[in-house]
């Protein structure tokens, strides 16, 4: 049988999207564009809904996006989600800019051009700035940084609003001033520009990386876009708004669960996950399989930390194509724990004795060209390059005598142990 190969020349690399089949990758992004398209297309449909509504429903309905916007940012400082906190706050103030400088919609007046082509160019630049730097925390000296780089344009379209003395041309270039829309937009050829920018950067990212957070941001900034090109529809502008707000709302959630729920260095769920699922299955037939990395320590020692963490992703990526319809979890550490509905532990050894022998047979291969990157770098020429990686699986199952999860969660660990002293590589009842 021919031998997989994983490579290890990257040891701090995570696997993105960039690296699975092409079919896999657009399914993915499929289901990370689902519930923003889901969302969108429900704006669309509640714009003419509302165009009948009396002008104190209208007013009424305007405050919800503040609602919204206020709620999201509320869950992102809980969660302490930099980059959703301040996206949340580019809309909250794009969309005070819109519905108190232009509250009849977008008129013909110089103050009220400046004032939409401002929000329309500085809206998409710091929506993408702020999402697309690594968070570093809100109240820091980095997200004061990101507050500083919001504080001016908001000063600038608040003094267009709240000071009627002053004139446009003195606090805006002359290429805003200037800049009328086209025949298809009220926006200007600026906003646009920085619109199609935008997009072009979260886009990228979030094919590369396709995670669920990354399809709010992008459906929320097609949120803002239209909210703005219907400048002259207030209804409009109102759904959409709120519209971005609920998608980075859903966003924060989606992330938040996935910080929680998800072990981020294998991508497999975790510790919390396995619980719950235990939890579900109170009183039904299971069998739990722990499964641990023989001899982890003395190559995480020999190799260090980073290649180490390689070695738990490929282990990861076969768990997580186990057969016999088994789940695989992170315990923690070096374990990974395979809970499997429904069946015997005698029902669960075939498919765990496959998943041994796939990984055993496979290699693990530490490039020469990467060894600076190692943590330890006294490693001999014979302890590089190829390298084998065992595992051992002990399984039990709920019985009448195995009644509790945790029960047979120990009853699993000493059937592990077993394993290890039977010379490791092996599965045990």
């Amino acid at each position: 049988m021919r031998k997989a190969q994983h490579r290890a020349s990257q040891p701090g690399h995570k696997r993105r999207a960039a690296d699975r089949p092409l079919s896999k990758r657009w399914a993915q992004l499929a289901g990370v564009l689902a519930i923003p398209g889901g969302v969108l297309l429900a704006a669309a449909w509640v714009v003419p809904e509302l165009a009948s509504s009396s002008r104190s429903q209208v007013l009424l309905v305007s405050y919800l996006p503040y609602v919204i916007l206020v709620l999201g940012l509320g869950l992102s400082w809980r969660f302490n989600d930099a980059p959703a906190f301040f996206a949340l706050t580019v809309l909250l103030l794009a969309y005070w800019g819109l519905r108190e400088g232009l509250p009849h919609g977008l008129g013909h007046g110089v103050r009220q051009r400046a004032i939409y082509n401002a929000i329309g160019l500085l809206l998409p630049l710091c929506f993408a700035a702020v999402c697309l730097l690594k968070g570093r925390g809100i109240f820091t000296v980095h997200g004061l940084v990101r507050f500083a780089l919001m504080l001016l344009p908001a000063v600038v379209i608040a003094a267009l609003i709240t000071w009627p003395d002053v004139d446009p041309r003195q606090l805006l270039p002359a290429a805003i001033m200037h800049s009328g829309g086209t025949a298809w937009t009220p926006a200007s050829p600026l906003a646009i520009g920085g619109f199609a920018l935008a997009f072009v950067l979260l886009l990228a990212r979030m094919s590369y990386q396709q995670r669920l957070v990354d399809g709010a941001i992008v459906g929320a900034l097609a949120a803002a876009a239209i909210a703005v090109h219907t400048g002259a529809q207030m209804i409009s502008t109102i759904v959409f708004m709120g519209a971005a707000g609920l998608l980075l709302l859903v966003g924060v959630v989606q992330d938040g669960y996935r910080k929680a729920y998800m072990d981020e260095l294998t991508g497999l769920p975790g510790r919390r996950a396995l619980e719950e699922e235990l939890l579900k299955l109170s009183g039904s037939s299971y069998s739990v399989a722990m499964v641990d990395v023989d001899r982890f320590k003395k190559f995480n020692d020999t190799h260090g930390h980073a290649i180490g963490d390689q070695v738990l992703r490929m282990v990861a990526t076969y768990l997580r194509h186990i057969t016999g319809g088994g789940k695989a979890f992170r315990y923690g550490g070096e374990e990974f724990t395979i809970l499997f509905s429904g069946k015997t532990a005698r029902e669960a050894e075939p498919h765990l004795g496959e998943l041994r022998e796939r990984i055993a047979e496979s290699s693990f291969v530490i490039r020469r060209g990467h060894r600076a990157k190692l943590t330890r770098p006294s490693i001999s020429r014979s302890n590089r390059g190829r390298q084998r990686i065992t595992i051992s699986i002990g399984v039990a199952e709920r019985n009448a005598r195995i009644t509790t999860p945790e029960k047979v969660i120990k009853a699993a660990d000493r059937a592990l142990y077993r394993a290890k002293q039977g010379g490791r590589n092996r599965v045990c009842r």
